[in-house]
């Protein structure tokens, strides 16, 4: 508000005289260098030093008030040719104005002149000057405003979009808990009337799955390695349900500095079987294997009959908007009568969670 900045001038007025001071004191040493240096000329140096301070403080207060009500109603950021003409018009009239009358109740009240007798031409001739330096005292405002204001505008955007992607990718995390245990549910009920042991040993082995999922939700990447691992682990599991019917086989070695999605490698995993036939006279075979920045998920295309299954599409396009979130880059996905591949892209971020 316009009435706290004033305050808040109020409260810096000590600190505001001596900035104007200052200003006054390099004006007069422009105009009367000798004043300094010559002790009769210390009287006509207080004068000029005087009627500086008085302009300056005049102007650069009055400017700023300005400005400060300008940044309110009609910032930079939303209107800068409206602004740039408004500062133009009201900076020349308040300069002006303002101008005149400092130098009317100066020269008035040093006696050079009576009401009676008002030398209009003379005062309005001396206003000149003061209005030139009203323009560089507002280019410097001005100057300042229009950075302050793109500066804060640039980060409340980019905090705006931190916050949009934060929330996105939460919702796109939040997915994946009841997808992971609608599947594995399912799983466990082909088993548990197969082989008891099988599906007691599935069990411990899911619990240890589940803890690894709860451990990484709050994560945006995790490291290769942890995910290969967590990989690994969900193919034990699958192993322990379909045996011989599925060939699994990874070939991946990972850096220190290397890092996925949570989830995105055993999504990848989890696509290929649901998606495919997993058969004794058809074994699904997954490879899981690295070329150059990218960890590529490949397996033999044999499609299987979808029929009273509402697919979720949950999988692959989530994939596809956490790598969009996180780092702009795409996930390339590649088919043919054979194989069917999918390749993420190996990020190396800076802040990463161990």
């Amino acid at each position: 508000m316009l009435l706290d900045h004033i305050v808040i001038s109020f409260k810096n007025f000590g600190k505001y005289l001596v900035i104007n001071a200052i200003i006054a004191l390099g004006i007069t040493f422009f105009f009367c260098s000798s004043c300094f240096f010559n002790p009769d000329l210390w009287s006509e140096g207080a004068y000029t030093w005087l009627y500086s301070f008085l302009l300056s403080l005049a102007l650069s207060s009055g400017i700023g008030l300005l400005e400060e009500w300008m940044n309110q109603y009609i910032p930079w950021t939303k209107a800068p040719l409206k602004r740039f003409w408004l500062v133009v018009l009201v900076i020349a009239v308040y300069s002006f104005l303002a101008s005149f009358v400092v130098v009317f109740l100066f020269h008035w009240a040093f006696g050079n002149f009576t009401l009676s007798q008002i030398p209009w031409d003379q005062l309005v001739e001396q206003t000149y000057n003061p209005v030139i330096v009203a323009y560089f005292i507002t280019f410097f405002f001005t100057s300042r405003s229009f950075l302050m204001e793109w500066r804060q505008a640039a980060v409340d955007a980019e905090k705006l979009r931190a916050e949009r992607y934060a929330g996105q990718y939460q919702i796109l995390k939040d997915q994946l808990n009841p997808h992971f245990l609608f599947n594995s549910l399912n799983v466990l009920a082909n088993i548990v009337y197969e082989d008891q042991n099988k599906a007691a040993d599935y069990i411990q082995q899911l619990s240890r799955f589940y803890r690894y999922v709860l451990d990484v939700q709050q994560e945006e990447v995790v490291s290769l390695d942890q995910e290969l691992q967590f990989a690994k682990r969900y193919l034990f599991l699958q192993q322990l349900r379909f045996e011989d019917r599925l060939i699994t086989e990874i070939e991946v070695s990972a850096e220190a500095n290397e890092q996925i999605p949570p989830l995105a490698l055993q999504l990848c995993l989890e696509n290929a079987i649901k998606h495919n036939e997993v058969s004794q006279n058809k074994p699904l075979k997954i490879k899981v294997f690295r070329k150059a920045d990218q960890l590529c998920i490949s397996n033999n295309v044999q499609a299987r009959s979808m029929e009273g299954e509402t697919p979720s599409g949950i999988g692959l396009k989530n994939i596809r908007e956490r790598y969009h979130l996180l780092s702009g880059k795409e996930v390339k996905v590649t088919q043919n009568e054979r194989d069917f591949t999918v390749c993420l892209p190996i990020l190396k971020l800076k802040a990463v969670v161990q």
